[in-house]
């Protein structure tokens, strides 16, 4: 079973999975019935675009279900310490960092936009589920606002961008030049 991404991503030389919880459609509660679903088939193999091959498709599906509500937890809780979207971004690093045995330094650029991407989904997810819920994150709300232009494909940062290159340059400029041109 070729699993797109409906599991999380597992770095070859990470070895610790990361929820993809993309903006601006990640659902998690559309997310953990795919999930569900998907393991009624009794798949023998997943194919895995991020990355890999595995034959124990209830570990995957579980340590998925298992990291997208304990994702979602930690944004709740760092939103209500008031966090900036940089200082939760930076926790979610030393997370990984912490679970992989590796120093944060060591991070992968791949990876940190994972962890940045995973991070502007959950923030997209909870405002879009609770309209009352008070973005600050400025950073954030300009990645959402720059990735949902590009998906839409306006012009961002003098790119047309695919889907791909939009994450890259919302992720990597924070939309400090968004125009639409």
């Amino acid at each position: 079973m070729v699993t797109a991404d409906t599991v999380g991503i597992i770095y070859p030389f990470l070895n610790v999975m990361i929820p993809t919880t993309p903006p601006p459609s990640f659902n998690a509660e559309q997310a953990i019935e795919t999930l569900k679903k998907l393991s009624s088939f009794d798949p023998k193999v997943l194919l895995m675009p991020h990355f890999g091959i595995s034959m124990d498709y209830k570990y995957v599906f579980e340590e998925t279900k298992r990291k997208i509500n304990s994702y979602i937890e930690e944004v709740r809780k760092m939103k209500n310490e008031n966090l900036s979207y940089d200082e939760m971004l930076s926790q979610l690093i030393k997370k990984v960092a912490n679970e992989a045995n590796m120093k944060e330094e060591e991070m992968h650029p791949y990876v940190i936009h994972s962890l940045r991407v995973t991070l502007s989904g959950i923030i997209t997810y909870l405002y879009k589920k609770n309209k009352k819920l008070n973005l600050l994150f400025n950073s954030s709300y300009q990645y959402y606002k720059c990735y949902y232009n590009c998906y839409r494909n306006y012009r961002c940062n003098d790119i047309i961008c695919d889907v791909y290159g939009c994450l890259l340059n919302c992720s990597l400029l924070c939309c400090s030049n968004f125009s639409i041109a």
